[in-house]
C-alpha cells in the first residue's frame, strides 16, 4: 500500500522522503491507515516548505495481502521479515541516498532493525521502533517458543 503526499510551497524540489511502515505479527498493513490519515491532515494543515512524502505499508509473508499463507515450518520470521522489508525497499529503488524512515511495531520493528544492521544507512532518516523483538545470540529457540505459545492464546474475536 503506497500513498504520496506532494510537496507544499517548496521553491526548489526536495528529494522525496519515504516512510516504510511494518506491522506486528497477526496484523496487516491496514493497521497504519489511521496514522496515515493523521499524517495527511497535519501535512496539509501547516503551510510551509515540506518535501514530498511517500508512505508505504507492507504485509509480511503470511499476513494480509502478502504472497500467501505459509506453514509453521516453512517461514522463519527472523530471516523472512527482514527480507520482506528489503525487497520492498529494492522495489522502491531505495538505496539510502534519499531520506527513508522505518517505522515498525514488534515484528515490523524487528524487521526494520535486521535490515538496518545488514545494510547500514538504508534507513537514512532513522528508525522508529515500538516493542521490537530483539533476541540475544543463542536465545532464539526459547524466545521463539515463548512467543509462539503467547500468540496461540490470542482471542480470535475481540
Amino acid at each position: 500500500m503506497i500513498k504520496s503526499l506532494p510537496t507544499s510551497g517548496s521553491a526548489s524540489p526536495s528529494p522525496t522522503c519515504t516512510i516504510v511502515f511494518g506491522h506486528a505479527n497477526g496484523f496487516n498493513k491496514e493497521v497504519f491507515l489511521p496514522v496515515w490519515e493523521e499524517l495527511e491532515k497535519r501535512w496539509g494543515a501547516h503551510p510551509g516548505m515540506r518535501p514530498p512524502l511517500t508512505l508505504v505499508s507492507l504485509d509480511f509473508t503470511g499476513h494480509g495481502d502478502s504472497r500467501g499463507a505459509v506453514g509453521p515450518d516453512s517461514y522463519d520470521w527472523r530471516k523472512g521479515a527482514g527480507r520482506d522489508v528489503l525487497e520492498m525497499l529494492q522495489e522502491l529503488g531505495q538505496t539510502g541516498s534519499t531520506p527513508c524512515l522505518g517505522v515498525g511495531h514488534s515484528l515490523g520493528a524487528s524487521a526494520m532493525t535486521m535490515v538496518e544492521l545488514a545494510h547500514p544507512g538504508l534507513f537514512s532518516a532513522g528508525l522508529v521502533l515500538v516493542e521490537p523483538v530483539l533476541v540475544p545470540p543463542g536465545g532464539e529457540g526459547a524466545m521463539t517458543d515463548a512467543l509462539s505459545e503467547r500468540a496461540l492464546k490470542r482471542l480470535a474475536l475481540w
